[in-house]
């Protein structure tokens, strides 16, 4: 599981950075920022998912990955503005465009597993 969850989080530490880095964060802090953010808000949706395998507070579907991955984002944001101080409604594009990004990379990923 560990193990499973490290390499989620590099993955999605990869794809949500260049990401930002494209939509023109390239300062230090800035990268710094969307890596921190990342430490955050990944291994707690990952270990959710895991508690949730386990314990079977809900049942899974696509329904609520998506709320879950909503839940994500408004975080992502919320803490994009609050630590970058930068234009909200960029902050929200900015968080959707990496979060569908990181996610679409990793349906690719596991479709070819």
């Amino acid at each position: 599981m560990i193990n499973e969850m490290i390499v989620a989080l590099l993955i999605t530490i990869l794809v949500e950075s260049m990401v930002a880095r494209l939509a023109g964060l390239r300062q230090r802090h800035e990268s710094s920022a969307v890596v921190c953010i990342n430490v955050i808000t990944n291994p707690a949706l990952n270990y959710f998912l895991w508690l949730n395998a386990y314990y079977r507070f809900v049942d899974m579907n696509l329904g609520i990955i998506y709320v879950l991955e909503a839940l994500v984002v408004l975080v992502e944001w919320r803490l994009l503005v609050f630590t970058l101080r930068r234009d909200p409604k960029r902050m929200l594009a900015l968080s959707l465009l990496m979060n569908f990004c990181s996610y679409a990379f990793g349906l690719l990923l596991l479709s070819s597993l």
